[in-house]
């Protein structure tokens, strides 16, 4: 839907990005994770592939400020480049204002179900799904119950097991391509009350305002597709959940770390250069980039990676 934005459906967007497939292609291949399995050539055909385009667009939204890719499209299953993201702000967060509550919890994209066992520890029966063969095994081989389905699969693979009374996704919704028709089966999967913990990229993170090895355009190359599709802001959740019979109780930018935005940035520039693993020269960068950071005023202008949504289900949109 590339005339009006996916999350408000404002119709005033503007051409804010043009960036060539082959950059972000490039910016894949400088992975170890990824540069291990593929090289730079199958990389590029993965990448031309999956989007079906040689160039990527981005377009804003005047009124919500979603960012939103043109095309929308994400990766094939066996060219994902799977990661181990760990547990992060948006991760904590929920946990904290779940507990005490009990139920049944359903996580979308649950990777390996570390975020399940959690909520099993509070009290909950959860259940995830992830389309990653390799997750799903070792979610698996941990005692998980976790079904291998992408998102297009929501009622086949958990519908016996609905309404659940928490539903919920950390990095998952800004990978959407038809984000509509996902909200959608999920309102089958809920009731009135049930709540919607969310996570996503913050819009105002502070790896997007200084040059580095990841930035390919205004922002790291793995917030085009095909792996990000969106980039979304509170606003843009607020307007978005309400249109599907949503109602945002609680949002939270992470907030701003020194030392871990420089350590961020310090990795985003050593991985790829290949001096990360000397400790000098790692100490002397981060500090570096602290003294940055601090002069050009990012901690009271940025949040940090993570952004964070909650919202409790009202009935039909």
């Amino acid at each position: 839907m590339a005339d009006v934005c996916p999350a408000c459906l404002g119709p005033e967007l503007t051409r804010i990005e043009r960036v060539p497939i082959a950059a972000l292609a490039g910016g894949w291949s400088a992975q170890p994770n990824v540069a291990e399995r593929f090289s730079a050539e199958q990389v590029l055909d993965h990448v031309r592939t999956d989007v079906r385009a040689e160039v990527v667009e981005v377009l804003r939204c005047s009124r919500c400020g979603m960012e939103h890719m043109v095309p929308m499209r994400t990766w094939a299953a066996d060219h994902y480049p799977v990661q181990s993201h760990g547990f992060g702000f948006d991760h904590d967060t929920a946990l904290a204002r779940l507990r005490g509550g009990s139920g049944t919890l359903l996580e979308i994209g649950c990777a390996e179900g570390d975020f399940l066992a959690e909520a099993v520890a509070l009290g909950y029966r959860a259940i995830g799904l992830d389309f990653a063969p390799a997750s799903v095994a070792a979610a698996r081989a941990a005692g998980r119950d976790v079904r291998g389905a992408g998102v297009h699969r929501l009622t086949e693979a958990v519908g016996a097991d609905a309404p659940f009374d928490v539903i919920a996704m950390f990095q998952i919704i800004e990978h959407l391509e038809t984000p509509d028709a996902t909200f959608d089966d999920l309102a089958r999967m809920a009731r009135p009350g049930t709540r919607l913990v969310i996570g996503c990229p913050a819009p105002r993170r502070f790896a997007r305002a200084y040059p580095h090895p990841e930035r390919v355009g205004r922002s790291e190359f793995w917030d085009y597709p095909p792996q990000h599709t969106m980039r979304w802001t509170p606003a843009a959740l607020r307007a978005f959940l309400a249109r599907h019979g949503w109602a945002v109780t609680h949002v939270a930018e992470e907030p701003f770390s020194l030392v871990g935005a420089a350590a961020y940035l310090t990795s985003s520039c050593g991985i790829p250069a290949g001096w990360y693993r000397r400790p000098g020269r790692r100490r002397a960068e981060t500090l570096r980039w602290m003294a940055r950071l601090v002069l050009t005023g990012a901690p009271w202008r940025y949040s940090g990676v993570r952004l964070y949504a909650e919202a409790v289900r009202t009935g039909a949109a």
